[in-house]
């Protein structure tokens, strides 16, 4: 049903099944303008169905909101003639519709099979542009996950998918939104890319700096190493513990911290990763609650916060003008300035070595953990504070070309979200953009 909106705020709108929608836009159920249809699984015991297989066999895991240029899994010709597999081709959409990946989907741009889980949608060749449709997806899946059923892990089905209701603009209009959306995904693909690169760079480069030290890679030959409790280091380096190079450690008030809506910020264990602190999720407690968790220290600037359960080993440094306490199962590290450089110690923890000392040191079944004690005597590697300083510029300076990138994957992402809603209702238009 269609009807002409007559508020003057809204000219030029109309009220459809589905919302408020421009005039000139049409709504039509999927299923009168796609063909859907999904695929199986080949029976896993049947090795002429999988062994030496060269034909890419799709699954509802593998959708991720992105265009998809390959499976993770091969079938044979055989399992195509003998199951109930079906091939999709290149522009088609992969709706997943069962489990913890339902509504997402994926942009088909390769000849591939699909499994039972995913429903593709395959445009009749008008009214719908099969890229609109896919970005359609993704913003309307909010509401398709409503449309789920079924018990613990709740599902959608073909039925469902072929009687959605899908705004239609004018053919024209379909393809420069998903042109203006495909840009952007675009260039969110990018960055995650260099975000992803950046990472095993970073990766590789601590390998190398807690292996050889700060020497250039074509030196690594002169450099003479030996073993320690944590590993090969440099001869020149020493084995430091840590109860000797820290002024303070401190553990956490054993106590449940109590939260209100405003005041202190109390940093729990998920607040560090990555050796950053991460404040998407903040609780706070009231300033008598502050002084009494800050009795034995209070934290200042370039104190390392160090997580020794749920998750064990995370760290990062206390930044700047920010007053807080710490939750539970949280320790303190203040370091030895003229020993110990803090922003190396943060990086020396999330070395592969001091990393494994440390799982492998936790107990507990359920939750494995470091006592304070095993904290206090842990060994770290010590180079002279000249190269830890020269150590921890190095790593410092890719982290911080991650965070730009992550910054902008943000930005992104928000833009993103922005258009996709705009775009799909209308309410930005995109006619005079030539494409």
């Amino acid at each position: 049903m269609m009807k002409a909106v007559e508020s003057e705020s809204m000219k030029g709108f109309q009220m459809t099944d589905i919302g408020l929608l421009p005039n000139a836009w049409q709504v039509k159920q999927l299923k009168d303008v796609a063909d859907t249809y999904s695929g199986s699984t080949p029976n896993r015991e049947s090795k002429e169905y999988w062994e030496d297989g060269s034909i890419q066999w799709l699954k509802s895991g593998e959708l991720r909101d992105v265009f998809v240029y390959g499976a993770e899994e091969f079938i044979t010709e055989l399992a195509v003639q003998k199951t109930a597999v079906k091939y999709v081709d290149k522009d088609t959409i992969a709706v997943a519709m069962y489990g913890a990946t339902a509504g997402k989907v994926g942009y088909i741009q390769c000849r591939t099979t699909i499994n039972q889980a995913i429903c593709a949608i395959k445009s009749k060749g008008y009214d719908l542009w099969a890229l609109f449709c896919f970005f359609w997806f993704i913003n309307y899946r909010p509401q398709l996950l409503m449309k789920r059923f079924g018990g613990a892990q709740p599902n959608i089905n073909q039925q469902i998918i072929k009687n959605l209701y899908i705004p239609l603009p004018p053919l024209p209009e379909q393809k420069k939104i998903a042109a203006v959306l495909s840009a952007i995904q675009e260039a969110k693909e990018k960055t995650e890319n260099v975000i992803s690169a950046l990472k095993e760079m970073k990766k590789s480069m601590m390998k190398h700096l807690f292996t050889y030290g700060a020497v250039p890679i074509e030196d690594v030959g002169r450099v003479k190493r030996k073993e320690t409790e944590i590993g090969m280091m440099p001869k020149t380096w020493e084995l430091g513990i840590l109860n000797d190079l820290c002024e303070r450690i401190v553990d956490c008030p054993h106590s449940t911290p109590i939260f209100v809506e405003t005041g202190v910020l109390c940093v729990r264990n998920f607040n560090i990763r990555d050796g950053k602190l991460v404040l998407d999720r903040r609780y706070f407690t009231s300033d008598d609650q502050y002084v009494e968790r800050t009795k034995r220290c209070e934290p200042i600037e370039g104190d390392i916060l160090f997580s020794r359960e749920a998750p064990v080993g995370e760290a990062c440094l206390v930044p700047s003008n920010m007053k807080l306490s710490m939750g539970q199962r949280m320790m303190l590290l203040r370091t030895k300035s003229e020993l110990l450089d803090n922003r190396f110690l943060v990086q020396a923890l999330y070395s592969e070595s001091v990393q494994h000392v440390m799982h492998s040191s936790a107990s507990g079944v359920t939750a494995k953990h470091l006592n304070v004690a095993d904290v206090r005597r842990m060994s770290v590697p010590l180079p002279s504070l000249s190269e830890q300083k020269q150590i921890a510029d190095s790593i410092l300076a890719i982290d911080n070309k991650i965070e730009v990138e992550e910054n902008k994957l943000s930005a992104l992402n928000s833009l993103f979200s922005t258009l996709l809603s705009l775009l799909m209702t209308g309410k930005l238009r995109v006619n005079h953009l030539e494409i």
